[in-house]
């Protein structure tokens, strides 16, 4: 019992620093949904550190001056890893989705046809009743034009070549894409 009792009091503690470390954020500026934060986007009072949401991303857009809400940002992310990127909501991914996490890096291949896009950063997973997963991702600009003649049913297979969740330091991209 008393064992319960010092597990509780522990996560009431952790809980308690993690709200205090970003009490006194804000917004520095009106932001777009999917941006990464750097030292201009957020503002803190006296007695707080910004360190603790820089390089996350938004996940919805936000206004100047707005409270900076950590449950509502995405995972941190390498500095500048969202630069030159296209993000863009995929019609439906296939079942490996529903293993997928924000933060991950998967190749993406288009069935049926020769399209291998790597690396693709996921950036949300979402479900909804009765209809298939479907993912928020950041790719190269570039690749991203490759799917603009990729249609609405066609099956997308997604391979997580580093899950964020593993808590290494992410590795070279290009290693990654070989």
């Amino acid at each position: 019992m008393a064992g319960a009792a010092v597990a509780l009091l522990v996560l009431v503690g952790a809980f308690t620093i993690r709200q205090r470390q970003s009490e006194g954020l804000h917004f520095a500026r009106a932001l777009p949904s999917w941006h990464q934060l750097t030292d201009d986007d957020v503002r803190s009072d006296a007695g707080t550190s910004e360190a603790t949401v820089l390089h996350r991303y938004t996940r919805q857009p936000v206004q100047e001056g707005q409270a900076v809400r950590p449950e509502d940002l995405g995972p941190t992310l390498p500095d500048a890893a969202l630069d030159e990127s296209a993000v863009l909501v995929l019609p439906s991914v296939n079942a490996l989705a529903s293993e997928l996490h924000a933060g991950d890096i998967v190749t993406l291949r288009v069935l049926a046809t020769q399209i291998r896009i790597c690396p693709v950063r996921i950036l949300e997973v979402r479900t909804e009743q009765n209809a298939p997963p479907r993912a928020v991702v950041a790719m190269p600009n570039a690749q991203a034009a490759s799917l603009g003649s990729v249609k609405d049913e066609a099956l997308l297979v997604a391979l997580r070549v580093w899950g964020y969740a593993e808590g290494a330091q992410q590795p070279n991209t290009t290693e990654l894409c070989r």
